[in-house]
């Protein structure tokens, strides 16, 4: 049969136009998208609602300073512990009272803060951590609100990543920004005069539990850029340990005023970067005779450890070396401070291990002045002090960070 070529035109015809509907449909738009992740960010702030029994453990990075959190509930009774590169403290929150421990330089110290109005802003801040329904639907609330009138926009991109331990979770990204809102809004979310109002946030979310694997956040303040970061260590809402107070054994709130110095120096240190933070962290550590600070020393922190042995002779130091030049220099200080050449065995370069037999001779008798004392030997880490290293004991001013991490609203636990 011949085929006329006006049937193969209409045929043709016909095929175009389909294509031509086809093309014609709408194609997804971006902000659908931008919902999906919306509605992957809400899950995660509701995690936790009707929470009873839970264990709940992560991490924080401030500037890259570090603390852990551990939240416990067991029903009826929470806890919230925070552990830093200086000390523990962990809140009780009893039925009838509330209990702080507060763990400094080796030492616990548990006192009731229930009547104390100096550690009422510190208690409110530690339970906020906590799953509470209230706060969870005040938040849900206060996101949509923040939604609705585009201070919070969130990008159309969601990202599936595999994190260590083949978790899965999607990666959302949005901005926060308060520069175009009301004074009652200013109020509302806690943003005053000078805080920063633009804030740029990635979070990776399980889209089953909710559950935020990890986050972080950077915002401007004075020209400066910082950074916070989260990471979850673990989770779990089935935990029904009995939560119970220990005993009470003195002031919490005196170990926290002891430690507060201490605090406010080291992180003056993790405001440096480099060699500079961590020449800071080891005289700090020298200082402390601390050889967990050494840890955050970083780069230096087989050198911190060696300089602990003239200030402490602590036997235990020197196997947790790492490098071997330093190993062998944490013996000949173990050996000179404790007189004791059989330490030297351990020092496996030749002309180390000769001035390390020479340093551990003791004094004869005859050669030893009345009323000597003993001079430690300054930190082979530090030389001379610097002026800026000095003034690292200076009170410095955290109001205006804790008013950024406020504006955040990158809710953790149940705040």
């Amino acid at each position: 049969m011949e085929i006329k070529p006006i049937y193969i035109v209409s045929a043709l015809l016909i095929i175009f136009v389909g294509l031509l509907l086809v093309s014609s449909w709408p194609a997804p738009k971006p902000e659908d998208k931008s919902l999906e992740a919306a509605a992957i960010f809400l899950k995660a702030v509701s995690l936790g609602q009707n929470a009873s029994g839970y264990l709940y453990e992560y991490s924080e990075f401030n500037d890259g300073f570090p603390e852990n959190y551990t939240l416990t509930s067991d029903g009826v009774n929470s806890a919230v512990e925070v552990a830093g590169p200086l000390s523990k403290k962990k809140v009780y929150f009893m039925q009838n009272d509330t209990v702080l421990c507060v763990t400094f330089q080796g030492n616990e110290t548990c006192s009731s803060v229930i009547a104390l109005n100096e550690t009422k802003r510190y208690e409110a801040s530690m339970k906020a951590r906590l799953f509470d329904n209230s706060r969870i639907k005040i938040t849900k609330d206060e996101s949509e609100y923040k939604m609705n009138r585009s201070m919070q926009t969130f990008s159309p991109v969601i990202r599936t990543k595999i994190l260590p331990g083949k978790k899965e979770c999607s990666e959302i990204s949005f901005v926060m920004d308060y520069s175009n809102i009301t004074l009652a809004e200013m109020s509302r979310f806690g943003i005053s005069q000078g805080s920063p109002t633009h804030f740029e946030t990635t979070e990776c979310i399980n889209n089953e539990t909710g559950v935020i694997f990890e986050y972080k956040f950077n915002y401007t303040l004075y020209g400066k850029t910082h950074e916070s970061r989260f990471v979850l260590g673990d989770v779990d809402f089935t935990y029904k340990n009995e939560i119970v107070a220990p005993e009470l054994n003195g002031s919490a709130l005196e170990k926290i005023y002891e430690e507060n110095s201490y605090k406010v120096a080291l992180m003056k240190c993790y405001q440096k970067s480099g060699e500079e933070k961590e020449k800071c962290v080891a005289i700090l550590a020298q200082t402390l005779k601390s050889s967990d600070l050494c840890a955050y020393a970083e780069g230096r922190r087989d050198r911190c450890l060696v300089s602990l042995i003239p200030v402490t002779g602590d036997i235990a130091i020197c196997p947790t070396i790492s490098a071997p030049e330093f190993k062998d220099d944490c013996y000949i200080e173990l050996a000179g401070f404790t007189k004791n050449d059989t330490w030297c065995e351990q020092v496996l370069d030749a002309t180390k291990n000769k001035f390390c037999l020479n340093i551990s001779m003791p004094l004869p008798p005859s050669q030893i002045p009345e009323n000597a004392t003993v001079e430690q030997p300054p930190a082979n880490d530090s030389g001379p002090i610097p002026d800026a290293v000095r003034d690292i004991f200076n009170s410095i001013d955290r109001n205006e960070t804790e008013a950024a991490k406020n504006a955040s609203s990158n809710q953790t636990g149940g705040s």
